[in-house]
């Protein structure tokens, strides 16, 4: 008798289930064919999206693509009716274009997720990718544009969630196609205002979270290479910081860096190097006299080191290259003649330029 009770409860259980199973089915069917009348009509687009997300709440629904690509034509077609209004020179709001726009590229996203799940024969068929990210590639600039939108308000977290999001591209399967990372010459300049974003929100870790990227926009590098430094700083990581701080003196050669380098290193009698660290700070700054002193005094001290006997051609090609270096300094700064004199003094006797020694040798003999 309690098996039989246990049985008859099993089966009528089953037979409910079989018919919440199939009120489920015909009303999702139900909604899906409201939804795609709405996209035929031409109007309530954003209807036939409230409809798709319903379903999308009972976790049975998540794994449909068909779901997914309904809400995706709804968000679109919601965007084109306000693009057209734009084409139009109508009033609209670009704020709620753009955020189309990104909720666009995270339904896309998802259904490309669901599009990459093996069948049960193991076969991924991928159904909806190559028409998906052809479409949203002429829509991917206006995510860069919304981010750009969102700086000029100073939302940066909105605009920093934009620019990742244009960025993320470069990242998904659904673009794998197009090596975005690669391709992309606006990746840089995004990855700096993602940088930046991240920067005015005082958030280390948005700060460094793309700085890789920003980094190729070399017209901002020097301010990159500040907000990390920054970030590593309130990190407590001294070593990366002063890594990025020495980093960023060595690429925009610093004048006041250079020259202090180069100074150092004459005073420590590296002179090779000290002469290495003139000639930075001579690309960098043509018109400055002490910079053209170091080389000169490097290349003569140089010389002091080398046996006459046995580098005679190469002692002739040091003071050969001391020369110029002393003359420009001459040149830059005229009332140094107790510095430059008797450098070129020595320069000129040992390159047997007589012409030049004798004018010298009258100015520092006060003639």
């Amino acid at each position: 008798m309690i098996q039989r009770i246990t049985f008859q409860t099993r089966h009528k259980a089953f037979i409910f289930l079989l018919q919440l199973f199939t009120i489920t089915a015909y009303a999702q069917k139900r909604q899906m064919a409201e939804a795609e009348n709405y996209l035929r009509s031409g109007k309530n687009f954003d209807k036939a999206e409230q409809l798709m997300t319903t379903l999308l709440e009972d976790s049975a629904n998540q794994q449909n693509p068909r779901i997914y690509d309904l809400w995706l034509q709804a968000v679109e077609k919601q965007y084109g009716a306000l693009n057209e209004r734009m084409y139009k020179h109508q009033a609209i709001d670009t704020t709620q274009l753009f955020n189309l726009t990104r909720r666009m590229f995270t339904i896309a996203e998802r259904l490309d997720s669901i599009d990459m799940l093996p069948d049960k024969k193991g076969r991924v068929p991928l159904d909806y990718r190559k028409d998906n990210s052809q479409r949203l590639l002429d829509y991917r600039p206006n995510l860069f544009f919304g981010g750009a939108s969102h700086l000029r308000r100073a939302d940066f977290q909105t605009a920093y969630d934009f620019f990742e999001t244009y960025i993320d591209c470069g990242r998904q399967p659904l673009f794998s196609q197009y090596d975005l990372l690669r391709s992309d010459p606006r990746m840089g300049e995004a990855g700096y205002w993602a940088t930046y974003c991240g920067y005015r929100m005082d958030d280390p870790v948005l700060i460094l979270r793309h700085q890789d990227l920003a980094r190729r926009d070399t017209s901002k590098l020097e301010y990159t290479l500040q907000y990390v430094s920054e970030a590593w700083n309130r990190l407590g990581d001294e070593q990366r910081y002063t890594e990025i701080l020495w980093e960023g003196f060595a690429f925009f050669l610093n004048e006041l860096y250079l020259f202090a380098k180069s100074t150092m290193l004459l005073n420590l009698g590296r002179y090779a190097e000290c002469l290495k660290y003139s000639d930075r700070l001579i690309a960098v700054n043509d018109q400055m006299a002490d910079a053209y002193y170091n080389a000169g005094t490097a290349c003569l001290n140089i010389v002091l080191n080398m046996d006459p006997r046995r580098h005679k051609k190469q002692i002739r090609k040091m003071y050969q290259k001391a020369q110029p270096y002393m003359e420009n300094y001459r040149r830059l700064a005229p009332e140094a003649k107790d510095k430059w004199g008797p450098s070129l003094y020595r320069i000129y006797f040992n390159l047997n330029l007589g012409k030049q020694f004798d004018e010298i040798d009258r100015l520092l003999k006060g003639g």
